[in-house]
């Protein structure tokens, strides 16, 4: 989203096709009640984001005088074997000095950062890419639109190509098109997720709002409810670790819920049943092993990606290595801005 309007600033007349129901990819909400005021939801994937360069904090804060961001002043420690530290925030590497370390989130759920980038842009949702293929005309795209697998439809005339996706959806998709670029996608490993997704009735009384575990199947813990804007509750986001998430990757959804939600219980020491409980898999969660490199350029093709698995594993460098992308095909093509 961040390339995406970096051209369209710039006057490009850009397209993005998302295969989801709706923005953010793996810095979602999954919303329980949207009748609320606020919405009831969860942030199941991206927990929260820090601004440690001038270029991403400036976006930041204007999305925050929109009202779709807000810090978030949470306690996050570090938990093991029942010790509790206080967590400090790292710099990321983004080639920027740290300018700032607050934790931001979106308002009133994480998705609400991405959804205020797509202001204003040509996003088709639902829309799958499953081949591309280019000819004299430019680009031509095989989209499944919906969930029917006869809703396929072809999209042409387009002059340049941006993969957004994990490094292993990329490298499907590029193996006939872009064998060297699919050879360099298939060489980055993402690790498995599995989340829980915890409602409870009453306030645990925790003395922190989210913790790194460590020693426990558990990896990270939150108070999802603590942060700006959210309904009224108590509900907590559960992820387990890569290893164990690796380990019952094909268990069922119900039985890695309750297995998650047992060591939750027992790691903030509550003895409540919960009123909601619902997983996740994250199939390809955090590249294991990124590139280093903001953005990546076809040798034969008008055809780039970009994402966590070429910068880093946070959401700054993702973004930052779109809005650099962007900048870079604007300046390529000799464009204002």
């Amino acid at each position: 989203m961040a390339c995406a309007r970096a051209l369209a600033q710039a006057g490009v007349a850009v397209t993005v096709f998302e295969k989801s129901r709706g923005t953010g990819g793996r810095a979602p909400t999954r919303w329980v009640d949207r009748e609320t005021t606020p919405p009831v939801g969860f942030d199941h994937g991206t927990q929260y984001f820090t601004a440690q360069s001038y270029d991403f904090l400036a976006q930041v804060l204007a999305v925050e005088r929109a009202g779709a961001v807000a810090p978030w002043a949470g306690r996050v420690v570090n938990l093991s074997y029942g010790v509790i530290t206080e967590h400090e925030i790292t710099e990321h590497e983004t080639g920027e000095p740290a300018v700032a370390a607050s934790k931001w989130v979106g308002v009133p759920g994480m998705a609400s950062f991405c959804k205020h980038l797509a202001l204003g842009l040509d996003v088709q949702v639902q829309s799958r890419v499953l081949g591309l293929a280019h000819g004299p005309q430019g680009w031509a795209l095989d989209v499944q639109v919906g969930q029917a697998p006869l809703a396929e439809t072809s999209v042409a005339g387009f002059t340049h190509v941006v993969l957004a996706i994990p490094a292993e959806q990329a490298s499907v998709l590029l193996k006939h098109t872009d064998p060297e670029m699919a050879a360099t996608a298939a060489n980055v490993v993402s690790g498995i997720t599995w989340t829980a997704l915890v409602g409870l009735a009453k306030k645990t009384g925790t003395a922190f709002d989210a913790a790194f575990v460590a020693d426990s199947p558990l990896g990270w813990v939150a108070r999802d409810s603590s942060k700006p804007g959210r309904a009224p509750g108590e509900r907590w986001v559960v992820h387990a670790t890569a290893d164990w998430s690796k380990i019952h990757e094909n268990s069922p959804k119900d039985q890695v819920a309750q297995q998650l939600f047992d060591l939750f219980a027992n790691a903030i020491h509550t003895v409540q049943k919960p009123d909601f409980l619902s997983a996740h898999r994250w199939l390809y969660s955090l590249p294991r092993n990124p590139l280093g490199v903001d953005f990546l350029l076809s040798k034969s093709l008008p055809l780039s990606a970009c994402g966590d698995w070429l910068s880093a594993p946070n959401l700054e460098s993702a973004y930052l290595g779109g809005h650099r992308l962007g900048k870079h095909l604007v300046a390529q093509w000799c464009l204002p801005g």
